[in-house]
């Protein structure tokens, strides 16, 4: 059973929701909209460079189309717990470097 806990980060509250394998996924709760979409999706996409992915084949492994990764990459909508625990997989890095300070490489 998942454990709900609340930490504060950048101003944003961020809630771990679920539990993947015995580590906890962080997701955003919307307290300031885009700016932390963007911030996130600035992390995914340092992080999709590093693993040399490109958008197509992200939206490949979610199953979307390369403009519904663009929009979530440029924070016009949020990724769901789903999609970047996928992402992160894909990137092999962990879900909770997308909302830390330092940047997954």
């Amino acid at each position: 059973m998942a454990q709900r806990h609340n930490v504060k980060s950048w101003g944003t509250s961020l809630s771990c929701g679920l539990t993947t394998y015995g580590n906890p996924v962080w997701f955003l709760c919307m307290t300031d909209g885009i700016q932390t979409g963007q911030r996130v999706g600035s992390r995914i996409r340092a992080a999709m460079l590093a693993a040399g992915l490109t958008q197509q084949q992200v939206a490949d492994e979610l199953g979307m189309l390369q403009s519904q990764v663009s929009r979530r990459l440029n924070g016009q909508i949020t990724f769901d717990v789903v999609e970047i625990e996928k992402v992160a997989q894909l990137c092999g890095v962990s879900a909770a470097s997308f909302f830390r300070d330092e940047v997954a490489a």
